[in-house]
């Protein structure tokens, strides 16, 4: 009986010692990790309509709607999708147009339900990836309920943003590409 005992005492030393503890340092960022089949379906299927460029000693592809318009008159975020294929992650980028609107660091948006009136501001200052995701979900939330968005100014005055239906439906296809690559559809189900 201690032959079996000792034998299975030695297999779970040896078995701890071969394997060791997962770094957390190394593991991906589960908000923002990809699987290989989600990756396999946005490059094979949805990259089509994507312009790719690759950023240099990065190893990131970034995406961009071949759709959105080079030139504008009004202020546009350009969503980017950033696929760190070596890190099995991918992050949704908010680019700025070279529009006046976007002077400062700082952007105050405005959004007003154009039937009761009501409004309220989203401020968005910090550029982390996780930050840049969080607007632009906000962004989503407030059009699919119909709401109006508007840069304010430092002088008070707004700047319309998102009027467009051809950029919206640009950026919430963007959006949706994003949460798909992510299984960020599939993580909020799961809840």
């Amino acid at each position: 009986m201690k032959n079996p005992l000792f034998a299975i005492l030695f297999l779970l030393i040896i078995s701890a010692c071969t394997h060791p503890a997962a770094d957390a340092t190394n593991q991906p960022n589960p908000f923002f990790s990809t699987t290989p089949p989600s990756r396999l379906y946005f490059k094979n299927m949805r990259s089509y309509y994507y312009q790719q460029r690759t950023m240099p000693h990065t190893r990131t592809d970034l995406y961009t709607l071949k759709t959105l318009p080079a030139q504008v008159d009004y202020p546009m975020l350009i969503p980017i999708i950033a696929d760190n294929w070596m890190q099995d992650e991918a992050y949704l980028l908010l680019q700025r147009n070279n529009h006046p609107a976007w002077a400062t660091d700082t952007v105050r948006f405005r959004w007003q339900d154009p039937q009761s009136g009501q409004y309220g501001f989203i401020d968005w200052s910090e550029n982390t990836m996780r930050a840049q995701y969080e607007l632009a979900e906000t962004i989503v939330q407030q059009l699919s309920v119909g709401h109006k968005l508007s840069i304010i100014q430092a002088d008070s005055s707004s700047i319309p943003v998102f009027e467009e239906k051809e950029y919206i439906a640009n950026f919430l296809k963007t959006m949706a590409d994003y949460k798909n690559l992510t299984e960020q559809t599939r993580k909020v189900g799961k809840k």
